[in-house]
C-alpha cells in the first residue's frame, strides 16, 4: 500500500509540474483552433450565396446584431438596377486557407472579385452626352425629344443614359479584387459574421 501511495503521489507531482510547465510555456501563445467548424464555413458560404441572389434581408440575418444593411435603399431606376445587377453577376469569391482562431472566435481569409462600379460611372457622363447629341441629331420628330417647355423629355434622356450605361459596361468595365478577413463569433448556439466595413464594402460595391 505504501508503494502504491508513493507512486500515486509521484504521478500527482509530475502532473502538477507538467501543468505548470505548459501554462508557462504557452502563456504568450494565441488561441488555438482545435477543429475547423463546418457550421462557420457554411455561414460564410451562406452569406455569399444570399448576396449573389440579391437576398440582402437574409444576408443581414447572418450578421452579428442582424443590422439593417440597407436593402430598402437599393437602386430602383433602370440605370441603377442595370449597374446593380451587373455588379451581382460579376461577384466571385474564394476562401483562402483554413479557419484560424482569434481572441473572439474564428476567422477566414477570403478573396472577393466584383465589378469596379467606378470604372463604369466615371465614363458614363461623357458617353451619355455624346450619345444624346447623336440621338437628337438623328431623331426625325422633335416631339420625341422635347416637351412643351422645349426641355428634353425625361424618358428620352433616361433611355439615352441607359444605353450609355450598357455601352460602358461592355467597353469600359473593369473588376476590383478585395483581400479581406471575415471574422465570426459564436453566440446563442450559432456562428455570426461580424459586419465589418471592409466586408460590407466588398459585397455591396458601395450601392448600399
Amino acid at each position: 500500500c505504501k508503494i502504491f501511495s508513493a507512486l500515486f503521489a509521484l504521478l500527482g507531482i509530475c502532473a502538477a509540474a507538467a501543468g505548470i510547465y505548459l501554462s508557462l510555456h504557452f502563456r504568450e501563445a494565441g488561441p488555438m483552433l482545435v477543429k475547423p467548424s463546418e457550421s462557420a464555413e457554411a455561414q460564410v458560404h451562406g452569406l455569399m450565396y444570399a448576396v449573389k441572389e440579391n437576398q440582402f434581408d437574409r444576408a443581414g440575418n447572418m450578421l452579428y446584431g442582424q443590422p439593417d444593411i440597407g436593402a430598402d435603399r437599393l437602386p430602383t431606376e433602370d440605370v441603377g438596377t442595370l449597374l446593380w445587377e451587373s455588379f451581382l453577376e460579376s461577384l466571385r469569391y474564394e476562401l483562402d486557407g483554413e479557419f484560424y482562431a482569434t481572441e473572439s472566435g474564428v476567422a477566414r481569409n477570403v478573396t472577393i472579385t466584383t465589378l469596379d462600379v467606378a470604372s463604369v460611372t466615371d465614363v458614363l457622363r461623357d458617353r451619355a452626352q455624346t450619345m444624346l447629341q447623336d440621338r437628337v441629331a438623328h431623331t426625325a420628330d422633335a416631339d420625341d425629344v422635347y416637351d412643351q417647355n422645349n426641355e428634353y423629355r425625361e424618358e428620352f434622356v433616361m433611355a439615352v443614359l441607359y444605353d450609355a450605361a450598357k455601352s460602358a459596361l461592355e467597353t469600359d468595365a473593369k473588376t476590383v479584387t478585395y483581400q479581406i478577413t471575415i471574422n465570426l463569433i459564436y453566440e446563442n448556439g450559432q456562428w455570426w459574421i461580424m459586419p465589418e466595413e471592409a466586408l460590407l464594402e466588398a459585397i455591396t460595391g458601395g450601392f448600399i
